[in-house]
């Protein structure tokens, strides 16, 4: 099995501790148009000076953040994922309120609420249940929700945007990449969410990893 970069020895402080992973669902590629759209009038609520969109390929639904993983704990979170009873068709989900988060008062994310019918929190549970012997470190209690934009310091006016439906159509063990142009998300493991087989990516082709300090 080969270690990603910085994957070491947990003993060895010099190194970091592993990938940062996380299980989300991403939404169909024909929603970005309408996504961007209520991402710019997000914007027009938004006041600070460290204000930044979040990039079209990086838009997901967090189902539970696991933090950093070694190579072997990502093994045990891909087998996992393959025990999840998926739905057999995308979940038809829409957009609700706007969320400042952790809290209004001092918003590092400006999201929209996801509704659907259930489904999502469904899988949050699905998720939790079986990671949890691999050591689920996700304590917040979960809410569905579509980050748009981030932000350090600012503040957000009161208002809304325009509801539209948001087809969530895969489902994926995600790295959380840093490098000089931001982060990324590149899929570790993922399936379509309908009928046929998941889309898997193994061990040995994890992407290179590289951090900014």
């Amino acid at each position: 099995m080969t270690l990603l970069p910085g994957s070491g020895s947990r003993d060895d402080p010099a190194v970091s501790r592993g990938t940062r992973v996380l299980f989300a669902l991403g939404p169909d590629p024909d929603a970005l148009p309408g996504l961007l759209e209520r991402q710019r009038d997000l914007l027009l609520l938004c006041r600070g000076r460290r204000i930044r969109t979040v990039r079209p390929e990086n838009l997901h639904v967090t189902l539970a953040f696991l933090g950093d993983r070694t190579d072997e704990e990502i093994a045990g979170l891909i087998t996992a994922a393959r025990n999840i009873a998926l739905p057999q068709a995308p979940i038809r989900a829409r957009t609700g309120d706007v969320l400042a988060l952790p809290h209004l008062e001092r918003p590092r994310v400006v999201a929209l609420e996801l509704l659907s019918d259930g489904t999502i929190e469904h899988l949050a549970v699905q998720v939790a249940e079986r990671t949890e012997a691999i050591g689920n470190r996700e304590r917040r209690p979960f809410l569905a929700h579509l980050t748009l934009v981030r932000m350090n310091g600012g503040q957000l006016r009161p208002g809304a945007v325009e509801p539209m439906l948001v087809p969530l159509t895969t489902f994926a063990l995600l790295a959380s990449l840093t490098g000089p142009s931001g982060v990324r998300y590149e899929p570790l493991w993922s399936a379509e969410l309908c009928a046929g087989d998941p889309v898997r990516a193994g061990i040995s082709s994890l992407p290179t990893r590289s951090r900014t300090s």
